[in-house]
């Protein structure tokens, strides 16, 4: 019977291992644990500078964590185990957040405290995730991309939170559209005279205000960082 039980134990580590198979060093009160290497110094401090503002302010505690690699465990796993290991977040409130990235691995994962569940919605962390930390990565802009975060969060303990606006690309169709009518206010400009307030210059006005107004409209309308 102890030789099932050995065997069976030997089986649960070789199963369970690979989820953590980072050893998680031990809490080190900073906001920002670039284990990675891929901040400047400067940009440290005003990474906790910024936290520091937000944590005082709502009281949630942010840290971040970016490693070179998860050695073959699962991104969320491990990040889950780091949170619980680190305790972030007030103990009575359980309101930390855990911005956690293993850089070679192109991962990335979005821990929530069970204590912002009522603030701090899915779609908000999918947001964060996707549409400001994966694009900011992928130009390996870091800092930029983790500072967005950063405001995006605040906003979002806040309850100010609407989404994050997306840009829409520029259609091709629509830049062929505004060159066929730059063409025809060009001609008709032309064919008008060049000398009184009526020529060519005068409708060009017009036209620059009116492609501002598309634009303008227009622009309305990780885990895996690839």
């Amino acid at each position: 019977m102890k030789k099932f039980r050995f065997f069976g134990l030997i089986l649960f580590s070789l199963w369970i291992g690979p989820l953590f198979a980072l050893e998680i060093p031990p809490a080190t009160g900073r906001p920002i644990n670039d284990y990675a290497k891929i901040f400047s110094e400067e940009q440290v401090q005003q990474l906790g500078k910024s936290m520091k503002l937000l944590c005082d302010s709502t009281s949630t505690q942010i840290v971040v964590v970016s490693i070179p690699n998860l050695e073959g465990g699962d991104v969320y796993e491990t990040a889950i185990q780091w949170a619980k290991t680190w305790g972030i977040g007030q103990k009575d409130k359980d309101n930390g957040i855990l911005l956690f990235f293993a850089m070679e691995d192109r991962k990335m994962s979005i821990i929530v405290g069970s204590g912002l569940e009522g603030v701090f919605p899915d779609g908000a962390a999918y947001d964060i995730r996707t549409e400001i930390l994966t694009p900011y990565f992928k130009r390996q802009e870091y800092y930029e991309g983790v500072q967005k975060a950063l405001e995006t969060i605040a906003v979002v303990v806040q309850g100010e939170y609407k989404g994050v606006e997306k840009e829409q690309p520029f259609s091709p169709l629509l830049l062929v559209i505004l060159l066929f009518i730059f063409a025809i206010a060009l001609f008709f400009g032309r064919k008008g005279g060049g000398g009184g307030r009526g020529g060519g210059l005068g409708a060009a006005p017009l036209f620059w205000g009116g492609s501002n107004k598309m634009r303008k409209n227009s622009l309305k309308v990780m885990n895996n960082i690839n």
